[in-house]
């Protein structure tokens, strides 16, 4: 008993402990809170990561396609540009051809001799009064004669065949003439459902008009419309011309004729 009572004012009274007070089970259970917490935090971080790379991706998705766009639209009007160019180099060279051509003295057509025919006869006398005549006749110039002066007001009508998708129809040009070139033009140059037109008369009468234009169906790349380019080749008979040809490959009829 003695013993007992030593030992216990030496080392006091041992403490009650519960199950729910062992400090280790308590700093396990520390522990393991921290980890869930640490755990929710990784998962928000990655979350807003992989977030922010998919806004990311938006944003250059979105760049790289309004580059393209920017591209095609800036190819699409260097076609333009380009198309209008050789349209513009083609009419001037059919110019510089025209004004050339007027230009050179103007060949002479052949004439009959209207010097008097005698007719050989065993007497040596002169041709039979029928004889003359008909010279006259032959000699005579032909009524349906190209004019001389194209001076003044003109109007052309343009008639075209449907061909391909392209309808068919008729259209009245604005014509204007210097000397004896001929320009005919319809809307603006370069723009959608052109057309222009030149080509200079020679002394026989005849007219060549040649040119280029847009049609009025614009595509992705071409919006004026496709390019084509147009002739005609036709005679004045008196103060109408008349002439079959062309627009691209659409079959047309070109009327000239003076304006009332």
């Amino acid at each position: 008993g003695i013993v007992a009572v030593a030992l216990a004012w030496q080392f006091g009274p041992r403490p009650q402990t519960r199950p729910g007070d062992d400090p280790a089970a308590a700093e396990i259970a520390r522990l393991r809170a921290d980890a869930e917490e640490a755990k929710k935090r990784v998962a928000a971080a990655e979350a807003k990561a992989a977030a922010e790379s998919k806004a990311r991706a938006a944003t250059e998705a979105k760049a790289g396609a309004e580059a393209k766009a920017a591209a095609e639209a800036k190819r699409a009007q260097d076609e333009q540009r380009a198309a209008e160019a050789r349209a513009r180099r083609a009419a001037e060279a059919e110019q510089r051809k025209a004004a050339a051509a007027a230009a050179r003295p103007a060949e002479r057509t052949s004439r009959t001799d209207s010097a008097p025919r005698t007719v050989p006869l065993a007497s040596g006398l002169a041709a039979a009064p029928e004889a003359s005549s008909s010279l006259v006749a032959a000699t005579a110039p032909a009524a349906a004669a190209a004019p001389r002066s194209f001076e003044g007001n003109w109007q052309a009508q343009l008639s075209c065949r449907p061909f391909a998708k392209r309808p068919g129809f008729t259209a009245t040009l604005p014509t204007s003439v210097a000397g004896r070139t001929f320009t005919l033009q319809r809307g603006e140059p370069g723009g959608p459902e052109s057309l222009q037109l030149t080509g200079t008369a020679g002394p026989d009468g005849r007219l060549r008009l040649a040119g280029s234009g847009f049609t009025g169906e614009p595509t992705r790349r071409q919006k004026s419309g496709q390019p084509f380019s147009a002739e005609f080749d036709g005679r004045f008979e008196g103060p109408r011309y008349e002439s079959k040809g062309q627009l691209g490959a659409q079959d047309c009829t070109l009327v000239m004729t003076r304006a009332p």
